[in-house]
């Protein structure tokens, strides 16, 4: 099997997974007796563990080669350890036990599927866009998938079929190559050098207040579903909205980064974010909602494939999972701090306050992201056309 319809079907069927039980997570806490404020302190595991997974295993998968087998492993823990919600009961420390184990594993994945698309960029000259659509395709899917298993079989059969996912993914994942083991000298000299410009330091800055906003919409967008009333089937439609305008603009990304330029690409994507978070707050129009959700197309397509296109400019080729677990502790920060945050600003203030404080990160994370663009100097870039 070629690399690129590997990585394609990796992300495909891992993103297929998440998209059965990313929107349905915060209703299968409920159903376990979890209140709003301890669900997003819960679900704050994966940024926690993407805080530090990402760039320990990143650095160990360049300096050792190691990427592939890796991949392999973490995607096959990350499906045993999934199992572990099936036993757990309606007990709060096995659920904190069991999301705990579930995001150490799953915490690398994006950093490793990434730097695989990377790769296929660079060997076959497909655009990264053209890769990780595919993860999007699949979650837009199964979101609609996972509210029709819930509506007519229960929370329970979403976990199911989550498994199963996983499981596929872990097969697919022993078709991606994996290079024999060996040492890449001086890799932490130039690591270290990476570290100590500025422009890494701005643009993962800029990475991070992005995603508390991303992180706060993850947290209370089905709770504020779910407050107006909305059945599962619906909360699917409206997460699907969303993902298949996310299709569409990944699929054009190399178009989009080559007429507007990658830096104001990647602002202006996070500024359009915040006015997104404030909307989101503020209406509760059913129509007015749906009408909002094609945003997701810009607040998160452009802003991921923007920032993690720039993050591999910074990069060395030797390096580039390293540089790729780095971009992924920046959104494990800001995941850390939207989540920690998400569940008390709903209960206290309901979604316009939680959204409002969203929308506050973005625009700082914009503000930095323009100043990104104007300090950075082409020496900090590798010269690889990879959007």
């Amino acid at each position: 099997m070629r690399i690129s319809r590997a990585v394609s079907l990796f992300y495909f069927v891992f993103y297929g997974a998440l998209g059965v039980w990313w929107p349905y997570v915060t209703l299968f806490l409920q159903s376990r007796g979890m209140a709003a404020g301890e669900i997003t302190l819960l679900l704050g595991f994966l940024p926690a563990f993407g805080l530090v997974m990402p760039p320990l295993s990143g650095m160990l998968a360049d300096a050792w080669h190691l990427r592939g087998w890796l991949l392999r492993a973490t995607t096959l823990l990350t499906a045993l350890t999934f199992i572990g919600f099936f036993f757990v009961g309606h007990s709060h420390l096995g659920l904190w036990l069991a999301m705990g184990l579930f995001a150490l594993f799953r915490s690398p994945l994006n950093a490793f599927a990434d730097a695989s698309a990377f790769e296929v960029v660079k060997k076959e000259g497909v655009s990264y866009g053209r890769l990780r659509v595919w993860g999007s395709l699949g979650f837009m899917i199964t979101v609609l998938a996972g509210g029709v298993v819930d509506a007519h079989f229960g929370i329970d059969a979403v976990l199911v079929v989550t498994l199963i996912g996983l499981v596929v993914a872990a097969i697919i994942s022993f078709q991606m190559p994996a290079a024999a083991l060996h040492h890449e000298p001086n890799f932490l000299r130039k690591w270290r050098a990476m570290l100590s410009e500025l422009g890494t330091w701005l643009l993962l800055g800029a990475v991070a207040l992005a995603q508390i906003g991303s992180s706060i919409y993850d947290g209370c967008f089905t709770l504020k579903l779910d407050h107006l009333g909305a059945g599962p089937q619906l909360i699917g439609i409206a997460w699907s909205i969303g993902t298949l305008a996310e299709v569409f603009v990944m699929n054009g990304s190399a178009r989009i980064f080559a007429g507007i330029g990658l830096h104001r690409s990647f602002a202006i994507a996070i500024g359009i974010s915040g006015v997104r978070w404030i909307a989101l707050g503020y209406f509760t129009a059913w129509p007015v909602i749906l009408l909002l959700q094609p945003l997701h197309a810009i607040s998160f397509g452009v802003v991921y494939a923007g920032g993690v296109t720039l993050m591999r400019e910074r990069a060395r080729p030797e390096m580039v999972t390293a540089a790729m677990g780095l971009f992924g502790a920046a959104c494990g920060l800001g995941g850390i701090g939207g989540l920690a945050v998400a569940g008390t600003l709903f209960e206290k203030g309901g979604a316009k306050l939680a959204f409002n404080v969203g929308a506050g990160a973005a625009f700082a994370a914009c503000a930095i992201a323009l100043f990104y663009r104007s300090g950075v100097s082409r020496r900090d870039a590798s010269g690889v056309e990879i959007v």
